[in-house]
């Protein structure tokens, strides 16, 4: 490896070595006769991750057949392709790192710690607790705001306006439709003068209301992504950081829903890396509180597995086939999330969900329906646990599919064994000949049912569409008639 490239590999050195585990890297570098099976089988005697990623790290360093190129591929080919990028990006002296003298806030450490208390709140299902939190937040505000320009009054606006970005989310993941229309958005653009610093605020109340828009009309996609390049349009005056990330985060889960509707292959590698590029800035937040990043990256990791998986929003099923390859790094990604006990402690509620509907698919996939069966159920536990509608009915849904397969499956089997029993049987047996007769009849007479019922479920279907155009015009005419 040249000089040049050593230089790089010390600027990335920290964040390599927090996030690599070369278990996952060295089978690849094996393959293409870069690592030999000495090198491999001393990395593997090594019995901690970060020790493992040091000697790595020393390694690749020190290996004149090894290039900057190979390494990048590597990386992208076993499931880093966060760290490929930060690679790429210190190569050409471009990683997103810093872009102003301050932060925002001069309480930044307290604030990145309280924001993200708030959230784990919300992915836990304790609503009570947060809600309490929240009113505290605002009742502190309320009872400083007039107290003159001082530190404890824009730490109060800053710790507020957090709150209501807490707020934002926490009405986002109970899905509550109408959070467009309360006064959360006025409150926080009212708020603006009093903060520490006006971009960061502006960025996330921006892209808050365009998730807002979304959430009332999934219609409204574009609208929505022109709120989010609005927001996206600020990163060049505010530091990689939690809320860009964030802003990368909710660009993916709107993506992800055209994603489900076109089911384009160049839509999903975009969508791959967004979702690197998130990962990136959250690591920016190891400076402040390690465990934030390490969340946020658990977090980012099961919503990629749910992409290569082919699982939509809310764990709907996409009708989209999934390669050996995505099984593979999906698993990689399982497997890492699980072997990291701290991070695996600290999942929340609504995460476990995520991870155990991931776990289910792989094995719906691999046509194991009982175990498939199992991860459901337990991931129904969580999203009832947490009071989440949206994943509750997701989880039931593909229950329903898992059952009905099993069904399929132990008919099919009897039937299979009825029929050879009766090829295999030198006398002609009537009685088993007017059976399968029976039920080829039933088959067909099951079949025109289904039909006739999706047929009933399409005019249904039609008839809905109608009636919410018709309640869509008069709600419009009414809100009309009451501003005349």
């Amino acid at each position: 490896m040249d000089e040049q490239s050593k230089v790089v590999l010390r600027k990335v050195h920290r964040i390599f070595i927090e996030n690599l585990d070369p278990n996952y890297v060295m089978d690849f570098l094996y393959e293409i006769d870069v690592f030999n099976a000495n090198i491999c089988e001393k990395l593997r005697r090594i019995e901690f991750r970060g020790d493992r990623a040091r000697m790595f790290m020393f390694l690749v360093t020190s290996m004149d057949t090894l290039t900057m190129e190979i390494l990048y591929e590597a990386l992208r080919n076993t499931g880093y392709g966060f760290l490929a990028e930060v690679l790429r990006q210190s190569s050409h002296n471009s990683v997103s790192v810093q872009r102003k003298a301050e932060y925002f806030s001069r309480f930044r450490k307290e604030l990145v710690v309280y924001r993200h208390y708030l959230k784990r709140l919300s992915h836990t299902g304790d609503h009570a607790t947060f809600e309490e939190e929240f009113f505290k937040a605002e009742q502190n505000w309320k009872n400083i705001e007039n107290s003159g320009l001082n530190n404890k009054r824009y730490k109060a606006a800053d710790f507020y306006f957090f709150a209501l970005d807490a707020w934002c989310e926490y009405r986002r993941v109970i899905y509550d439709k109408n959070l467009m229309y309360t006064d959360v958005f006025d409150k926080m653009e009212n708020l603006k003068p009093y903060l520490s610093e006006e971009n960061l605020p502006e960025m996330m109340r921006l892209v808050r209301y365009g998730s807002a828009v979304l959430m009332t009309n999934k219609n409204e996609l574009n609208t929505a992504l022109d709120y989010v390049n609005d927001a996206k349009s600020k990163f060049d005056l505010i530091h990689a950081c939690r809320e860009t990330g964030t802003v990368l985060y909710i660009e993916y889960n709107m993506l992800c829903q055209k994603y489900a509707q076109n089911l384009e292959p160049v839509l999903k590698e975009q969508l791959c890396n967004i979702a690197n590029k998130a990962i990136e800035h959250f690591a920016v937040e190891i400076e402040f509180d390690e465990t934030v990043y390490l969340d946020f990256k658990r977090m980012v990791l099961l919503k990629l597995s749910h992409l290569l998986l082919g699982i939509g929003m809310f764990g709907v099923y996409l009708d989209v086939s999934v390669s050996t390859e995505d099984k593979r790094k999906a698993i990689s990604f399982l497997r890492l999330i699980k072997e990291t006990k701290e991070s695996w402690k600290r999942m929340e509620t609504r995460w476990k969900w995520s991870y155990y509907t991931a776990k289910a698919r792989l094995f719906g996939l691999n046509n194991n329906f009982p175990k498939a069966i199992k991860y459901t159920e337990r991931a129904l536990c969580y999203a009832t646990k947490g009071s989440y509608s949206k994943e509750i009915l997701g989880s039931q849904n593909a229950l329903n599919i898992y059952n009905n397969l099993c069904e399929r499956k132990t008919e099919f089997h009897e039937l299979e064994y009825e029929t050879t029993v009766s090829c295999n049987d030198n006398k002609e047996d009537s009685r088993m000949q007017r059976h399968l007769e029976q039920m080829e009849c039933e088959i067909d007479y099951s079949l025109r049912n289904l039909e006739m019922l999706e047929n009933e479920i399409k005019h249904s279907k039609e008839r809905l569409l109608i009636l919410k155009e018709k309640v869509k015009l008069f709600r419009n005419k009414r809100y009309k008639d009451g501003y005349q």
